[in-house]
């Protein structure tokens, strides 16, 4: 199956990528018995899966100070106290390691080479509650959130130009597949209103595709082209209409919710985070009056005013790493079984008309397609629904999807990463479906 736009991808990069999302848990977790401790075997296993490119957060801000200096040596840190945050994807990192990410990126970058593998950056640096959280030095974290709203970008667009003229001197940036200017920068605070987004990130990319005319850059965002029904033309239209005049690939999540969302809905746990006080009334009156919440809930469990009290930080994952610590994970999969058929036509439909809307768009634009993150929501890690045969079945319904439209880039599953589960017990599903994807 052709790739589109081909033309507009440096010829020395693939005609397709497959993709392992491995977040900032490259560095974060290289601890003792962690999923990165042995990096070059998270290469050899990634290589044996039939990957042949990741997506990793760039720690932009853990590498270079507000003056664009390198910091040395930075203390990773921990969302929870020891046994507290254990079953979300991304946030189990154990901490009290020092790293000098510098020579960590450069490392990875020189393995990448080795495997022959290729790297698209991203950074989650002010998407509240991902990798900035997880520097131990308060100092560190309070320097990168005083950069005004309006700045976060372009002083984001400065971080990188200094991370790609180190690796440039390295003879590394030919590694690189394609560069995000901000994770999800349609759901970050990077600017005072919201029709100041599009000016703010054109600008920032503009800045990098100046001085570094053979890399791709490109915003990237998350599709809101669903609703309770599935796909929704309107926003589907006005999603694309958004993306930024000099993309140079149309880069997207597609996350359907569906099924887990249903759960978390009759769970009470979307509501809007609040401050730590609402919060605080919030779960409290779940765990008072939400029956449902109970019963999935495991016997015995720890009750949230003295759950919470083992947090590092106010993060707004806390509400769900809580629900997730105390889940009876039996419960949770059995109600997602019986559930899923009833959502599974509209969850497909979004998929499959989302993936037509975006293909159509970037044809008409003529830029490569990517899609690096998907499909449900975020799963417990000790939940069975996403490695089961269901899971596997709408996995594959999304990447033959995307093949059909001519993707360049496609993740099989964000959860296909060392430590979780799809990447542990599903290696032979992994190299079948990564096969299709890069020869198909």
């Amino acid at each position: 199956m052709a790739t589109l736009a081909r033309e507009k991808i440096p010829a020395h990069l693939p005609d397709k990528l497959a993709i392992s999302l491995w977040l900032w848990n490259w560095l974060t977790d290289t601890g003792p018995g962690e999923s990165f401790h042995d990096i070059e075997k998270s290469f050899k296993d990634l290589v044996d899966r039939g990957f042949n490119a990741i997506r990793i957060d760039a720690m932009l801000g853990w590498i270079y100070d507000a003056q664009f200096r390198r910091r040395g040596p930075v203390e990773i840190g921990r969302i929870a106290e020891p046994g507290y945050a254990n079953y979300g994807p991304g946030l189990t990192t154990k901490g009290g390691v020092f790293v000098d990410v510098h020579e960590r990126i450069v490392e990875l970058f020189r393995l990448a080479r080795t495997y022959d593998v290729y790297v698209a950056l991203t950074t989650w640096q002010y998407q509240e509650g991902h990798s900035t959280t997880l520097i131990k030095d308060s100092a560190i974290r309070k320097e990168l959130y005083d950069v005004p709203l309006n700045e976060r970008l372009m002083f984001v667009a400065r971080q990188y130009e200094a991370l790609l003229n180190d690796l440039k001197k390295e003879g590394l940036t030919d590694r690189i597949a394609y560069l995000e200017i901000h994770n999800e920068v349609d759901y970050v605070k990077v600017c005072e209103r919201p029709d100041q987004l599009r000016a703010l990130m054109e600008s920032a990319m503009a800045y990098l595709q100046e001085r570094f005319p053979e890399i791709l850059i490109c915003s990237d965002r998350n599709s809101g082209a669903r609703d309770r029904y599935g796909f929704d033309y309107e926003k589907a239209r006005r999603f694309t209409e958004e993306f930024a005049a000099n993309d140079q690939l149309i880069d997207h999540h597609l996350y359907a919710f569906g099924v887990q969302g249903e759960l978390f809905d009759k769970a009470g746990l979307f509501f809007p985070a609040g401050d730590n006080d609402e919060i605080d009334d919030k779960m409290n009156d779940l765990e008072k009056n939400n029956r449902f919440l109970r019963q999935l809930l495991k016997a015995g469990y720890e009750p949230w005013d003295s759950f919470k009290n083992h947090f590092e930080y106010k993060s707004v994952w806390r509400k769900l790493m809580y629900f997730y610590e105390n889940l009876d994970i039996d419960k949770y999969d059995h109600w997602m079984f019986m559930n899923y058929p009833s959502h599974e036509p509209l969850m497909k439909n979004y998929w499959r008309n989302s993936i037509q809307h975006l293909h159509d768009y970037a044809r008409q634009r003529n830029l490569p397609l990517v899609c690096d993150e998907g499909y449900i929501f975020w799963p417990p890690i000790h939940s069975q629904f996403e490695v089961s045969a269901v899971g596997k079945d709408f996995h594959e319904f999304i990447v033959d999807q995307m093949i059909k439209h001519e993707y360049w880039g496609i993740m099989v599953c964000t959860y296909a990463a060392p430590g979780l589960p799809l990447w542990e017990k599903e290696a032979d599903f992994l190299r079948k479906i990564n096969r299709r994807i890069l020869t198909t």
